[in-house]
């Protein structure tokens, strides 16, 4: 969660905040359809996250109420915490997205697979 608690250090304050994960190289499309959805989103509803094309919730592709993400790492210790541990205090919309769009690059394998895309 450290990049996350960065947030409070920088000047400006835009209305929604993207978490993205710097290896993730199609998350562009993901984003696109994020920000849509936090554009249609309810009052209640702090950020909208990526679901996989897997089904699987993707922590580091998120788009997130500024507010609401300041004021939860104001309430949580973030010291050694992951971002998963932070969003649990969050009420997300999940957003189904294109296929490969959250897929990650830790292996030559990775690379191989993602050019199929």
């Amino acid at each position: 969660a450290a990049g996350v608690v960065v947030l409070r250090e920088l000047p400006g304050r835009a209305p929604w905040t993207a978490v993205l994960a710097c290896d993730m190289p199609g998350v562009e499309r993901a984003l696109a359809q994020l920000r849509a959805a936090a554009g249609r989103a309810a009052s209640d509803v702090d950020g909208v996250m990526a679901l996989g094309e897997d089904g699987r919730r993707e922590n580091l592709a998120v788009v997130v109420r500024t507010a609401a993400l300041e004021r939860v790492l104001s309430q949580v210790p973030t010291a050694d915490a992951s971002v998963r541990s932070v969003w649990r205090h969050l009420r997300w919309d999940e957003v189904t997205v294109p296929a490969g769009s959250t897929a990650d690059v830790d292996t030559w394998e990775d690379v191989r697979r993602l050019d199929s895309y």
